[in-house]
C-alpha cells in the first residue's frame, strides 16, 4: 500500500512538474516574443531619432543659410538704398547752393525733407531687423559726453529753428568728461528722444540733461530730455516703447513717425544694462530719460581752476540780458565756474536801466529778442553808455554776419553750445587785445620771431578742444611758429602722411584715436626719432613722463600750456 501511496505522488509531482515546465517555456517564449518585439520597437526608434536628427542638423544649416542669406540682404539693401538716397539728399543740397526762386526752392526742401525721412525710415527697420536677430554689437571705446550731446544738438538745429523753440542743454559738473561706451548708439537714443520731443512740441522749450543717479550708489549716468510739449496721458504710456505703436491714431495722423525709434531705443538701453522710461501727464510736456551704467575714463575737469580763460575772466561783470529763465540759469552756472559777478536783465527796461546805471560791466551778453531788425541802431545805443565787450546770442545768421566784423562783439549762435561760447569768448578777447591795446608791440614781434629763427620746427598740434587748440596755436605763432592743426589722432597721421613735421604737440584724450594709439603708430612707421612727440594733458600724474616716453614720446607738457614750457621744450628739442 505504501508503495503504492508513494508511486502515486511520484506520478502526480511528476506531472505538476511537467506543467510547471510547460508553463515556464510557455512565458519564455511569450518573453522572447516581448524581446523580440522590443528590439524592433528599438530598431525603429533608433531609425526615426538618426532620420530626426539628420533633418535637425538640416535645418539648422537651412537655418544658418537662411540667417547668413538674411544678412547680407540687409547689407545689401542698407547700401543699396542708402546709396541713392544720399545721392538725392546731396543733389538737393548743391542746387540749393545754386540760384532758385522761391518755388523752386520750395520743391527743393520738399524732396530734401521727404530723402531725409525716408532714410530715417530705413535706417530705423535695418536696426531693428539687426537687434532683432541678434547682430547688433555694441563697441566699448571713449565717448566725449560734451561733444556727444553737442553733436546732437547740431542735427536738430534746423528744425529747433524752423518751429522757434529754445533749446538748451546742462551737464553736471559731477559726470565724467569721458565714459567708456558705443557713441553711436547713444548718439541715436539720444537723437530719437530728442527728435521726439520737437515733433510734439509746438511752443516753448526742451532742455537736455545729464547728471549722476542720485538714487543708485553705483556710477549710473542718467540722460534727460524735458520738453513742454503735449504731454502723454498716464493710461497710454506703456505702449510707448513697443514696436510699431504710439500712443492713439490721431497722434500717428498728425505727428506722422512709426514709433520704432523709440521702441529701438528702448532694446539698445537694455543691450546696455540700462532702463529707459518716461515721466510726463497730458498737457504739462514731459520727460523721457535714460539710465545706463558707465566707466569714467577721464573726469569732468573744471572750468575754475584748469580753464585758460579763468585769469582773464575772474571777477569780470557781467549782465545777462534773456527773457528765457532756463537759458539765463545755465549762463550763470556757466559764468559763475569763471568766478565772474553775474547780473540780469529779463527785459528791455531793466537792460535799459544796468547801462545807465553805475556798474560798469565788463561784459553784456544780450539774446537776439532784445536787439530788434536793427543792429546798427541797437549797438550805437548800447555804446552810448556802455563800453562792455558784447556777446550776442542769435539764432539770425544775418544778424550775426554784420556784427562779426566789430572787434568789441561776439557772436554766439542758438541753440546755446558751451563749446562755443567759450570759444566766442576767447576770439573777443584776442580781437579786443589786439584792436584796441595793441598788446604786442612790432618790438616783442620782433623778439618771439627771433625765439623761432634760434630754434626752427614745423610743428603739429593733435588737440581735439576748440579752446585749447586756438590757445597753444596762439602761445606757438606767438614765439613765431607756423603751427597746422589735427583735430585727433587719426587725422594726425594722416597729415603726417602728407608733409614732414619736427614736432608734433600731442593730447592725450582725444575721440577716433588717442594720443597714445598714434603716438604708436607714428613710431611704427617712422620710427624712433622723428616727429618729436610731446604730450599734452591736464592730468599729469606720477609716473606718467615714464610712461609716456615707454610708448614713444619725447616729453610732455601740462595744460593749460604756457610760453616757458613750450620754449623750454622748443629750446632741449633743438639743442
Amino acid at each position: 500500500g505504501m508503495i503504492l501511496f508513494m508511486l502515486g505522488q511520484a506520478v502526480f509531482l511528476s506531472m505538476r512538474f511537467m506543467l510547471a515546465f510547460k508553463t515556464v517555456e510557455k512565458q519564455h517564449q511569450e518573453l522572447q516574443l516581448y524581446r523580440d518585439h522590443l528590439e524592433d520597437l528599438v530598431t525603429d526608434r533608433t531609425a526615426q531619432l538618426e532620420k530626426a536628427k539628420k533633418a535637425a542638423e538640416n535645418n539648422a544649416q537651412t537655418a544658418i543659410k537662411a540667417s547668413r542669406a538674411k544678412d547680407e540682404f540687409l547689407a545689401t539693401m542698407s547700401h543699396e538704398i542708402r546709396t541713392p538716397i544720399h545721392g538725392i539728399i546731396g543733389a538737393t543740397t548743391l542746387l540749393k547752393n545754386d540760384k532758385m526762386n522761391e518755388e523752386q526752392n520750395d520743391y527743393l526742401q520738399t524732396i530734401e525733407y521727404s530723402s531725409q525721412a525716408l532714410l530715417s525710415l530705413i535706417n530705423d527697420i535695418l536696426d531693428f531687423a539687426k537687434i532683432e536677430s541678434e547682430k547688433l554689437e555694441l563697441e566699448k571705446l571713449p565717448v566725449h559726453l560734451n561733444g556727444l550731446v553737442e553733436g546732437v544738438i547740431d542735427v536738430v538745429k534746423p528744425k529747433v529753428r524752423e518751429k522757434e523753440l529754445q533749446l538748451y542743454y546742462f551737464i553736471d559738473d559731477s559726470v565724467p568728461e569721458i565714459i567708456l561706451g558705443d557713441e553711436t548708439r547713444l548718439r541715436q537714443v539720444l537723437l530719437n528722444l530728442t527728435n521726439n520731443a520737437i515733433k510734439f512740441t509746438d511752443s516753448g522749450y526742451l532742455t537736455i540733461r545729464l547728471a549722476l543717479d542720485p538714487k543708485s550708489p553705483e556710477s549710473i549716468l542718467l540722460a534727460e530730455v524735458e520738453d513742454s510739449g503735449i504731454g502723454i496721458p498716464i493710461e497710454k504710456q506703456d505702449r510707448l516703447f513697443r514696436v510699431f505703436s504710439q500712443v492713439d491714431s490721431t497722434t500717428t495722423r498728425r505727428y506722422g513717425g512709426t514709433g520704432l525709434g523709440l521702441a529701438i531705443s528702448k532694446r539698445l538701453i537694455e543691450m546696455m544694462g540700462g532702463k529707459i522710461g518716461v515721466i510726463s501727464e497730458a498737457g504739462k510736456g514731459s520727460i523721457f530719460y535714460f539710465k545706463i551704467p558707465y566707466q569714467s575714463v577721464a573726469p569732468r575737469i573744471q572750468s575754475s581752476e584748469e580753464d585758460p580763460l579763468r585769469k582773464e575772466l575772474s571777477s569780470k561783470k557781467i549782465l545777462i540780458a534773456s527773457p528765457h529763465r532756463q537759458e539765463m540759469g545755465i549762463l550763470e552756472h556757466f559764468f559763475k565756474k569763471y568766478q565772474m559777478q553775474v547780473e540780469y536783465a529779463v527785459d528791455f527796461q531793466a537792460l535799459r536801466e544796468g547801462l545807465v546805471s553805475e556798474k560798469k560791466y565788463d561784459f553784456l551778453l544780450i539774446e537776439q529778442s532784445f536787439i530788434e531788425d536793427d543792429f546798427d541802431n541797437f549797438y550805437r545805443w548800447v555804446r552810448k553808455d556802455s563800453s562792455a565787450l558784447l556777446l550776442l546770442l542769435v539764432f539770425d545768421e544775418s544778424l550775426g554776419e554784420k556784427a562779426r566784423l566789430i572787434p568789441d562783439v561776439a557772436i554766439v549762435s542758438k541753440p546755446l553750445r558751451l563749446s562755443w561760447l567759450k570759444s566766442s569768448l576767447a576770439s573777443l578777447l584776442d580781437k579786443h587785445n589786439i584792436h584796441n591795446k595793441n598788446k604786442t608791440s612790432n618790438e616783442t614781434k620782433e623778439l618771439e620771431n627771433d625765439f623761432a629763427n634760434q630754434h626752427p620746427a614745423k610743428i603739429l598740434l593733435a588737440e581735439d578742444n576748440i579752446i585749447n587748440q586756438k590757445i597753444a596755436a596762439r602761445l606757438l605763432e606767438k614765439l613765431g611758429y607756423e603751427v597746422k592743426v589735427a583735430e585727433n589722432g587719426k587725422i594726425a597721421l594722416e597729415m603726417l602722411s602728407l608733409e614732414n613735421f619736427d614736432l608734433v604737440f600731442m593730447d592725450i584724450n582725444m575721440p577716433e584715436m588717442d594720443g597714445i594709439d598714434a603716438t604708436k603708430e607714428i613710431r611704427k612707421i617712422y620710427g624712433p626719432d622723428k616727429p618729436r612727440i610731446v604730450a599734452m594733458t591736464a592730468n599729469a600724474m606720477a609716473g606718467d613722463r615714464e610712461r609716456y616716453i615707454s610708448i614713444g614720446m619725447d616729453d610732455y607738457v601740462s595744460k593749460p600750456v604756457k610760453i616757458p614750457e613750450l620754449k623750454a621744450v622748443l629750446s632741449h628739442f633743438d639743442a
